[in-house]
């Protein structure tokens, strides 16, 4: 097991990483048998097991490092060929897939010792300030200083339960410079690179999570409850519209989910915050191709000339007209000419010719058909009324 590996792992910044890929990566990287993150082997539910993630969270985990780079499948998959325990080859359906953990890929990688030194410098050079009060001046005791240490002061980068102000407040008041503390960066979660939702856009995310319940209950929908997954995956998109320059990005997907809850499609698969996130992208592009589509539509249909089919309205009123229907009643039967039918408006004959057309064509199968229904009236006549074949042979007996 390569801890050091995992350590790297854990300082990558990346926000195209997701949480769930993040654990992955570091678990394969934890279980690597190489301190270069080679040969990493452990079966997808020990992963699912150690990282409380779904076998499926997993396996898309695996499949986005995959394409990240970060991951990659192992050519040499013999090193879980043999049962270490018994020392006995295992059959290829219990072997696990084995994997490489590219830790030379890992481009931003935060170096977590050097801030956390010069964290400690910081904190030590700002007590320091706070405790000088002047040359060859003594400081009056008060009951704060006469305190005896007695092991239960906080560290001075921790915060202080017992203090009567806040440190890390600037000084402020008439005739005062305000003093600027080291500021605080905020470092991003490892192993995901993500940044905490703030709460500056919570009103924007109740905004648009009030709207969005309003329209599914008005469409007499249920909407589950929110949960954490939910608002990181908004917060992460709501930023997302940020970065890509939407000046109103809440108003965006507001009016998204707006034209979603109108289809038939989306309103069964956007049940959650989180599902409305990972699909937002799709949603849109079905909003431009609807609107493109209408757009075309309405501007090619003067142009189009029209084509005839068997379903076609001008087809269907030739075939169920007076005329058609008195020469043959039966429908099925005047619908086996519709192709005919569209063959003759094609050539451009007019629907007075084709209905004169269609009626000797009904006319001609009409007296077919009962010269053939009388052939076999007769038949039947001749072999007793029935039409088997040993009928013949029973009458001649």
């Amino acid at each position: 097991m390569t801890a050091g590996t995992m350590e790297k792992v854990y300082r990558l910044h990346d926000d195209r990483v997701t949480p769930a890929a993040g654990a992955v990566l570091a678990y394969l990287a934890y279980r690597a048998y190489y301190a270069n993150g080679r040969a990493s082997w452990p079966a997808i539910d020990t992963i699912s097991d150690a990282c409380f993630i779904h076998r499926k969270t997993v396996l898309r985990a695996i499949d986005l490092l995959i394409e990240l780079k970060y991951l990659e499948v192992a050519e040499n998959q013999q090193w879980n060929a043999v049962d270490s325990e018994t020392g006995m080859p295992k059959r290829k359906n219990y072997r696990t897939k084995v994997y490489n953990v590219l830790v030379e890929n890992f481009v931003h990688v935060e170096d977590e010792g050097k801030e956390e030194a010069d964290d400690r410098t910081d904190a030590k050079a700002l007590a320091a300030g706070e405790n000088t009060v002047g040359q060859n001046v003594t400081p009056a005791k008060t009951a704060e200083s006469s305190k005896k240490h007695d092991g239960t002061e906080c560290h001075p980068c921790m915060p202080d339960d017992h203090a009567e102000e806040d440190r890390m407040s600037p000084e402020s008041g008439q005739n005062v410079t305000q003093l600027t503390n080291t500021p605080t960066n905020n470092y991003p979660s490892a192993p995901t690179g993500h940044l905490p939702a703030s709460g500056a856009t919570s009103a924007e995310g109740d905004r648009f999570w009030t709207r969005f319940v309003s329209l599914r209950s008005g469409l007499g929908l249920s909407t589950p409850k929110p949960r954490k997954a939910d608002n990181r995956a908004l917060a992460k998109l709501f930023w997302g519209l940020v970065t890509a320059g939407v000046a109103r990005p809440s108003d965006l997907m507001i009016e998204t989910a707006e034209w979603a809850m109108r289809t038939d499609w989306w309103p069964k698969r956007v049940r959650t915050g989180r599902q409305f996130a990972e699909r937002f992208g799709e949603i849109r592009d079905d909003m431009k191709l609807s609107m493109r589509s209408a757009t075309a539509g309405n501007a090619a249909c003067p142009d189009v000339p029209h084509v005839h089919t068997a379903d076609c309205e001008h087809v269907r009123r030739l075939l169920n007209c007076g005329k058609s229907v008195d020469t043959e009643p039966d429908p099925q039967r005047r619908r086996e000419h519709a192709t005919q039918v569209c063959a003759w408006l094609e050539s451009g004959a007019g629907e007075d010719t084709v209905v004169d057309q269609l009626v000797a064509l009904l006319k001609r199968e009409r007296e077919r058909y009962e010269s053939q229904m009388a052939e076999l009236s007769r038949l039947r006549a001749e072999n007793g009324g029935r039409m088997f074949a040993g009928a013949r042979l029973e009458v001649a007996s």
